[in-house]
């Protein structure tokens, strides 16, 4: 396959996408179990999770392994982050997680939590990517992104961007 023929193949999930299938999808994950048939980078051994969201960590999600209580991550929506931000799935993705097109995935990015909340980082290279109807899930490795989205910094973007995201979600309800 040329590389023309496999830029085509590849479906991008944009911000606008997320905001309209996210909340009814986080929903869906939070009431059951997550399958990661690959388990997750450094933690292959850990293919279930739940997932829990708390309003007073908003929009932060926690992400609890079902095999060992101690391992668990805190997940946050990208898209909030940095709105310019688009996820590559490939049709091998697509079809391992049973999507039947990449707008009905959730993404979340796994946080890590710094010293303080200045310090806090977001992996966007590698991102989470859920069927919210088939709750499996998989981790993407979008290697074309910079440097500077392994270790994003939440703090420096989600107040700049978290308005820009409410506005676009209520005016995307809205049509």
């Amino acid at each position: 396959m040329s590389q023309v023929q496999i830029m085509e193949a590849v479906q991008v999930i944009q911000a606008t996408e997320q905001y309209n299938s996210f909340s009814s999808g986080l929903g869906a994950i939070t009431d059951g179990e997550v399958h990661f048939s690959k388990g997750l980078s450094a933690f292959e051994d850990y293919k279930s999770f739940t997932y829990r969201k708390e309003m007073r960590l908003k929009p932060f999600i926690y992400m609890h392994s079902t095999h060992n209580n101690d391992v668990s991550f805190v997940c946050v929506d990208p898209f909030i982050l940095t709105p310019e931000y688009k996820v590559e799935l490939f049709p091998a993705v697509i079809e391992n997680l049973g999507l039947r097109n990449a707008e009905d995935a959730i993404v979340l990015s796994l946080v890590s939590v710094g010293k303080d909340m200045y310090t806090t980082t977001a992996n966007l290279m590698s991102p989470i990517v859920i069927n919210p109807v088939t709750m499996k899930a998989e981790q993407v490795f979008m290697e074309d992104l910079g440097i500077e989205y392994l270790r994003y910094n939440v703090w420096d973007s989600i107040g700049k961007y978290t308005s820009l995201s409410v506005k676009t979600q209520s005016r995307l309800e809205a049509n």
